[in-house]
C-alpha cells in the first residue's frame, strides 16, 4: 500500500469511527420570556361585621352616664410601615359632633392581636389605653410601637379592637342624641 492509500484508509477508518458515536446536538427551537415580579402596595383596615353602631342609654341619662355601645375588631394589613415608631397609626374621628354627647372609646378596651411573624410592626393602644373623646378631626387611637421590645418590620397584619360608646355632657332627655359617621384610618406613615 503506498502513502496515498495509506492516508485514504486513514481517513475512512476515522470517519467510519465517527459515525459509530452517537449524535449530542438536538434539533429544537427556544424562547425568551420577560419575568416581572411586583408586589402591590397594601394598606387596608377592614371591618367584616355590620358597621352600624348604636349606643344607646337605657337607665341612666344623667351627666356622665356611659351608654350601652359596640365592640369593633378591625382587620389590619399594611406593607409599608415607616420603620420607628408612628404616633397615630389608627385615627378616628366623627362627621359632626352629636347633641349632649360625646362619642368615646372605652377605657381599657383598645387591644391589638398581631397574627404574622415576630417581626412584624406592633400596634399599641395612644394614651395608655385610656378613655379617648373622638371629635371631628382625627384622634389617634393606635401608635406603631418601637424600641427595644417592638419590632421595626414594614409588614403589618392582625387585628385591633376597640370598644365604641357615648358619654353624656349633661343630664339626657329624649330629643338628645342623633347620628354621625365614625372615619376610622390606618396610615403607614
Amino acid at each position: 500500500m503506498n502513502k496515498t492509500s495509506r492516508l485514504l484508509a486513514l481517513i475512512v477508518a476515522i470517519g467510519a469511527g465517527l459515525l459509530a458515536l452517537p449524535l449530542t446536538a438536538t434539533a429544537g427551537n427556544s424562547f425568551n420570556h420577560n419575568v416581572t415580579v411586583q408586589v402591590d402596595s397594601v394598606l387596608d383596615i377592614t371591618y367584616e361585621d355590620n358597621p352600624d353602631i348604636l349606643m344607646e342609654f337605657k337607665n341612666d341619662f344623667a351627666t356622665g352616664a356611659l351608654s350601652a355601645g359596640k365592640f369593633i375588631n378591625y382587620k389590619v394589613r399594611a406593607n409599608n410601615m415607616t420603620t420607628g415608631a408612628l404616633s397615630g397609626a389608627i385615627t378616628a374621628k366623627i362627621s359632626q359632633l352629636v347633641d349632649g354627647v360625646d362619642v368615646v372609646t372605652a377605657a381599657g378596651s383598645m387591644q391589638y392581636t398581631n397574627e404574622g411573624t415576630s417581626s412584624n410592626a406592633v400596634l399599641v393602644p395612644t394614651g395608655s389605653n385610656a378613655a379617648v373623646v373622638i371629635r371631628t378631626s382625627p384622634v389617634a387611637l393606635f401608635d406603631k410601637a418601637s424600641g427595644p421590645a417592638a419590632p421595626n418590620g414594614k409588614i403589618l397584619k392582625g387585628h385591633a379592637g376597640v370598644y365604641y360608646q357615648a358619654k353624656a355632657l349633661r343630664d339626657l332627655n329624649p330629643s338628645d342624641g342623633g347620628t354621625t359617621i365614625l372615619t376610622v384610618t390606618l396610615k403607614d406613615s
